[in-house]
């Protein structure tokens, strides 16, 4: 890089051509394409009582490629309950959705999972199933808690510092409370129908996981306690009660 920047804005340039080229050519190859020829489909595994694996496939379309764009969760009436992901990802990103996790589903409880895809040209199609959640069985094992951390995610390196940490359970996880130096700063409450944990499955080889990734948690954290050591501490509790605590002095 120079240190006029040139490299840089150049890159830029380069970047913004190759995308407009590609857009451009898009554009022509699609012109009568108005819907996908064969939405994806999806499998469903049953992993516990309150938590599903979803794991999308097929799908075709004469514009080249189908891939996942999001789910969604509907209750037995038909309702909708939940959407992943909250936002678009880009139709390059998409192909992380295809193993996906849901977890906070009633045990016993009645289901409907949609999965959107898309092709090419932007066209999107549906696929939906329905699921019967299995009853709960009484297990005393506490919840896998790992120990919090800080890292950086955002588009940018460095671009947000966060307060990270996996969690898994048998049943599945009923409540997490973070807290810093005895406050709590975030909640989190499942098995509601209110309020469902979705992630990914890793995705890509790269070395580094996205906030879409699990079984993880990311936290933002108040300015207040930026620049200074504070004791941050992490209880989760399963559906069947069973209590973990983990706690790390960090500089935040």
């Amino acid at each position: 890089m120079t240190s006029d920047g040139k490299v840089v804005r150049l890159m830029v340039v380069l970047t913004a051509f190759l995308v407009v080229s590609e857009r451009a050519s898009y554009a022509a190859s699609c012109r009568g394409d108005k819907k996908v020829d064969v939405a994806m489909q999806f499998s469903v595994t049953i992993q516990s009582a309150g938590r599903l694996h979803l794991s999308a496939y097929g799908g075709s379309d004469k514009s080249g490629a189908v891939v996942p764009v999001g789910w969604r969760l509907y209750d037995g009436s038909g309702s909708v309950l939940d959407y992943f992901p909250t936002a678009d990802l880009g139709f390059a990103w998409q192909s992380m959705l295809s193993e996906t996790n849901l977890e906070g589903l009633i045990p016993g409880g009645s289901y409907w999972i949609e999965l959107i895809s898309r092709d090419v040209c932007g066209n999107q199609g549906t696929f939906r199933r329905s699921t019967l959640m299995p009853q709960a069985r009484p297990e005393t094992l506490a919840p896998v808690l790992s120990a919090p951390v800080l890292v950086s995610t955002g588009l940018q390196v460095g671009q947000f510092t966060e307060i990270q940490f996996s969690l898994t359970d048998d049943t599945g996880i009923r409540d997490v409370t973070v807290s810093i130096n005895g406050t709590v700063i975030k909640e989190y409450k499942y098995f509601d129908n209110v309020t469902f944990r979705w992630w990914c499955d890793p995705f890509a080889p790269d070395g580094v996981q996205s906030t879409l990734e699990g079984p993880n948690y990311y936290v933002y954290y108040p300015d207040t306690y930026k620049n200074q050591d504070a004791l941050v501490e992490v209880v989760a509790v399963d559906f069947f009660g069973n209590r973990s605590v983990t706690s790390a002095l960090l500089w935040l």
